[in-house]
């Protein structure tokens, strides 16, 4: 169904302008101060909104897909980033991965909480938590994936599938580095409780 008409119905054009300019999702007083320690301080509030209702609103079936997305957007923020062909604001989120259905947005940590853990893995977590003991799979891709997030979704009771990027400085490029014996080599590598299989895929020669 085409949503232009009812909107055009519900008010005119002026009418949205005019609360387009005075409607405010944020405090005006105190933003200067909190964006010193948060970039997304005039979106915090809305973006929590909106995180909780995603998750009141849906449970994800057992599969959970963690990727990024680039939205176009032109203006100056300090969370934009900049790639030559355009500008872009990057979002990580979490999805269904049976039917891509939206289920967390990764809301920017303040520069004033510490940060052990690198952003990928970091993204991850903070958009799993609420899944936490669930049993549930995570798919990520090189970006994401590393070892040690392998560890910590393992003592959460999840699993997580995810490619590996070859060069990357972690445990997991040990294994990609070794010799390969055959078109696909599955080797095997004891964790704490679980075991760790990682399948490496040889381009077949014409």
């Amino acid at each position: 169904m085409d949503a232009v008409p009812h909107i055009s119905a519900a008010m005119s054009l002026d009418r949205f302008l005019m609360m387009l300019r005075f409607i405010r999702f944020d405090n005006k007083n105190n933003r200067a101060e909190r964006a010193q320690t948060d970039k997304t301080a005039p979106i915090r509030g809305l973006w929590l909104i909106l995180n909780k209702n995603l998750e009141r609103a849906y449970k994800p079936h057992e599969c959970i897909a963690i990727d990024e997305q680039l939205f176009p957007f032109r203006e100056h923020t300090k969370f934009t980033q900049y790639i030559p062909s355009a500008m872009y604001c990057k979002i990580f989120l979490a999805c269904d991965a049976s039917n891509a259905y939206l289920v967390k947005l990764y809301t920017v940590k303040p520069v004033d909480e510490t940060r052990q853990l690198n952003v990928g893995m970091e993204a991850v977590l903070d958009l799993v938590y609420l899944y936490k003991g669930s049993g549930r799979n995570v798919t990520t891709d090189d970006f994401f994936t590393t070892m040690e997030l392998a560890k910590v979704l393992n003592s959460w009771n999840m699993t997580l599938v995810g490619t590996v990027r070859k060069k990357k400085e972690d445990s997991c490029q040990v294994i990609c580095n070794q010799e390969k014996k055959g078109q696909f080599t599955r080797p095997i590598l004891p964790t704490i409780k679980r075991q760790l299989c990682i399948h490496m895929y040889q381009a077949r020669t014409n």
